[in-house]
């Protein structure tokens, strides 16, 4: 234990669907472990909440176990120990490269105020991220 290797940054692209439910929290724990003190963890997963490609995204292959809404992911980093827990959309927009971006962009913050809207008539006011994925970024 003494010369175990610690990371100042961990980072899980699309890793924890893939995990089994009774594996998850075990899995953040062990990378809580392997972090300095500050150290900083960074999970990208599908957005259950996306009314759109939530359904596509959790059935597209056999591999997927678990589906995370930006409420789930950040509870299940507050148990497995993390602190300062952050959960932020992510927008996949390269402007330079394809200025009709700017309009997927604006379209999206649209589609976003509409599901905000109805996710409020519905009595949840809690969920406010709507993307294809969403990005936690939390401390030890």
């Amino acid at each position: 234990e003494k010369n175990r290797e610690r990371f100042d940054l961990i980072v899980m692209n699309d890793i924890l669907e893939h995990i089994r439910r009774e594996d998850i929290i075990t899995l953040l724990k062990g990378a809580r472990n392997c972090l300095k003190e500050k150290g900083k963890i960074i999970i990208k997963v599908p957005n259950a909440s996306n009314p759109f490609l939530a359904s596509n995204t959790r059935y597209i292959d056999f591999g997927h176990f678990m589906s995370f809404t930006e409420e789930s992911l950040a509870q299940i980093l507050n148990i497995a120990g993390f602190k300062n827990v952050i959960i932020k959309p992510q927008f996949i927009y390269i402007f330079y490269w394809n200025p009709i971006n700017y309009l997927a962009l604006l379209f999206s913050k649209i589609l976003n105020f509409f599901f905000r809207l109805i996710f409020l008539l519905y009595g949840n006011n809690t969920t406010k991220i709507f993307t294809k994925s969403i990005i936690a970024v939390a401390e030890k």
